[in-house]
């Protein structure tokens, strides 16, 4: 029959069901270099990398909006006295990243350093690499806060931070989802002392008693002065009445302060006590900031910098700095100069900025996943992962034998992915991508791309008339995701629209998948034998030459098969078929909804566990009932039917008609208008297996087990046969819908 079901739908299944995945892989990259007040609205679902390229220090940085944001390497120093935040992140839908941002407020009077907001959407908040110095606030004016959350947040992780403040460290209220436990991990945080009036240092400030904070405190320090405000605002690691979990031990908790030395221990649960010389007061709740030590900023010479155990972020200048990583997450920015950075254990992030630059990485699954951040054009060196391309020049980037993710700058970029299974993002120039070996996905971004995979089975991400794909002959099993209507090229074997407009998709001369949205599409498969799957409108579908098969999804849909042997999945009153009169081969209709065969359709299948109604034509159809209590109505041509699952009713009209009983499937089946000529035939049974007859009544015997079925009109033994069970082009239909049902 021509019906290859296993080979057609297993890819097709895997990459359809993928179609809203890789959009989610390629982050916008947006250029925030430029001064003054700089303000990105984006839309919840699309993510975003903004990175300063250039050397300007901008008034206030504020994003809106996005569903994964990171921001990368951004210098704010705002200078006007107003209350908003030097860097403001609201409504993001699920993550925000901050790493490498350098704030000083020095100038700025009262306000916060960074302000977070997720509304609604209780977004996981990132923060490491950081700084956020000269932050000043009073108890009587504005509460200045080094990091302030006005709400929604999912969880927050601060790590290799400085922060310097004469108020607030880190103040979160009821910020944290009080639906379930939160969660708050501070390593390495230091939060250190600022001059100013009314001082009223406190590291960390949360809750009033409503929720339960799974906490974890790593190498914490305060370093603070004795408070102004006697002992009910003194010095504070811990404040509010917040129950803690998973506090880790004290030693991980050091206070630093002038005159006095003071002892934390953890109690159960949590609960903290502490005591100390001097004017300070300590509450049970939560808190945490970084350790001083483990951040470290170079001077105009060559220097030395060493992390601490925990992991560091290390700024060298102008000079040839090694700078010599931890067993953490660290970030290494030699600056200037011809630099050395050793990033040793941990997922690292290298600042690269010069050809003399020299990264030295840990090989294996020890030495973390790694990234190189270059404003030059690189090549990866051995065991770091990713590579992301800063500034507005035309660079170049090139990956290794790893699984690579390079992601290009502003400008047009040749982004080489090499041996392995590698993502290459563009961004706003007319980039040329080369995967290379291995399974790649490759999405140019805004502008004219060229793209090519070379060897494996390659993901290609289109949404410009300029792009280009270029596939090698025999290069895998390649898909484009299409934002545009597009035709697809030689060697490319299957296509997903995506976004929300009307556009349109054809294929090529193999066996392609074509996938529409959920707009009104029109899908043509041309040549080969295809599988077309329509999305949410009123899809038009042509399969062209080919045993094709055809799925309008939801929505009234129009489908044509063209010639070879067919299917039609059907779930909509709406659904209209066109079939060939000649050379239209065998078709079949599978259907969840009642259905009559229209002309030059030949078989029908009903799928799922309603009682369904199933009508044949004038030709010789093959009927089959889906798990319900189904009616069939076989009219004229020599048919056969058989009513599957349930107590079903059988017609089979005018013609020799066969109805086929299996085993397990039998029982309480009804024959309406048995004939001479017709036949009975039961699939499946034993070798031992017998019929007995009480007038109208049937019962099948089987190794002890009766099935009974009743058969209308004149019989006799010689109407009725045991075969093998055989499937039939019907099931093979049936079967290729369930296998789709994703």
């Amino acid at each position: 029959m021509g019906y290859n079901v296993p080979v057609k739908t297993k890819f097709s299944a895997a990459v359809a069901a993928s179609v809203t995945a890789p959009p989610s892989l390629a982050p916008q990259v947006i250029n925030t270099s430029g001064s003054g007040r700089q303000v990105y609205t984006l839309s919840n679902v699309q993510n975003a990398v903004l990175v300063q390229t250039g050397s300007e220090v901008r008034e206030r940085l504020y994003v809106i909006g996005g569903g994964d944001v990171t921001i990368l390497g951004t210098d704010i120093r705002p200078t006007s006295h107003d209350s908003s935040s030097a860097l403001y992140v609201k409504n993001t839908a699920r993550s925000v990243t901050i790493e490498g941002v350098r704030i000083d407020n020095a100038r700025a009077g009262e306000h916060d350093g960074i302000g977070l907001d997720g509304g609604e959407f209780r977004p996981d908040v990132v923060i490491r690499a950081t700084s956020v110095r000269n932050v000043r606030g009073s108890y009587e004016g504005f509460h200045g806060d080094v990091i302030q959350s006005h709400g929604g947040l999912g969880s927050l992780t601060v790590t290799d931070f400085v922060g310097t403040t004469n108020y607030q460290g880190i103040f979160l209220g009821d910020a944290i989802d009080t639906k379930a436990p939160g969660i708050v991990n501070l390593d390495n945080v230091y939060m250190g002392y600022a001059d100013g009036p009314n001082r009223f240092p406190v590291l960390l400030w949360l809750g009033n008693g409503s929720s339960t904070i799974e906490t974890s405190l790593t190498n914490v320090t305060l370093d603070s002065r004795a408070a102004s405000r006697g002992s009910d605002f003194g010095a504070k690691i811990f404040s509010g009445e917040t129950l803690l979990k998973g506090v880790r031990n004290a030693g991980d908790v050091r206070y630093d302060r002038v005159g006095g030395d003071a002892t934390i221990s953890f109690g159960d649960e949590g609960a903290v006590t502490a005591t100390a010389e001097g004017d300070y007061d300590w509450k049970a709740g939560l808190a945490s900031a970084l350790d001083v030590e483990r951040v470290q900023w170079g001077s105009s010479r060559g220097e030395l910098l060493v992390a601490g155990a925990a992991g560091a972020g290390l700024f060298g200048n102008a000079g040839a700095d090694t700078l010599r990583g931890s067993a953490s997450h660290d970030y290494l920015d030699g600056g200037a100069g011809a630099d050395t950075m050793i990033g040793g254990l941990g997922d690292d992030v290298y600042v690269v900025d010069s050809l003399l630059d020299v990264i030295v990485e840990t090989p294996g699954s020890d030495g973390g996943h790694d990234t190189v951040l270059s404003s030059i054009s690189y090549r990866l060196g051995d065991h770091v992962e990713n590579l992301q391309l800063t500034g507005a020049n035309a660079l170049d980037g090139w990956g290794n034998a790893l699984d690579n993710v390079i992601v290009g700058g502003l400008g047009a970029n040749s982004l080489v992915g090499g041996a392995g299974n590698d993502k290459l993002y563009g961004a706003e120039g007319n980039d040329a991508l080369d995967g290379d070996d291995g399974n790649d996905l490759l999405d140019g971004g805004i502008g004219a791309d060229v793209m090519r995979g070379g060897a494996g089975d390659d993901t290609y991400m289109v949404d410009d008339s300029g792009d280009q794909v270029v596939e090698d002959q025999g290069g895998g099993v390649d898909a484009v995701f299409a934002s545009i209507s597009y035709t697809l090229g030689g060697d490319v074997e299957h296509l997903v629209l995506t976004g929300a407009k009307a556009i349109d998709a054809m294929g090529n001369q193999f066996d392609n998948l074509l996938v529409g949205n959920d707009a009104v599409n029109t899908l043509k498969g041309l040549i080969g034998d295809d599988t077309l799957l329509g999305g949410g409108g009123d899809d038009v579908l042509d399969g062209g030459w080919g045993d094709d098969l055809l799925d309008g999804g939801v929505g009234a849909d129009r489908m044509t098969g063209g010639s070879g042997n067919d299917i039609y999945l059907v779930d909509n009153a709406g659904d209209r078929i066109i079939e060939w009169a000649s050379k239209g081969g065998i078709d079949t209709v599978v259907s969840s909804i009642d259905y009559t065969l229209q002309d030059n359709l030949e078989n029908l299948a009903l799928r799922g566990s309603r009682d369904l109604v199933g009508s044949g034509n004038k030709g010789n159809n093959v009927l089959s009932g889906g798990a319900g209590n189904d009616v069939l109505l076989g009219q004229a041509g020599n048919d056969t039917l058989n009513g599957g699952a349930g107590s079903d009713q059988l017609w089979g009209g005018s013609g020799k008609d066969t109805f086929v009983f299996r085993a397990g499937e039998a029982q309480g089946d009804h024959v309406f208008d048995f004939a001479k000529g017709d036949k009975l035939v039961f699939q499946g049974f034993g070798s031992g297996a017998y019929v007995t007859r009480v007038g109208a009544e049937l019962s099948i015997h089987d190794d002890g087990k009766v099935e009974t079925i009743w058969v209308d009109g004149p019989l006799s033994s010689a109407d009725w046969s045991f075969t093998a069970l055989d499937h039939n082009a019907a099931d093979l239909a049936r079967a290729a819908a369930d296998y789709l049902a994703w």
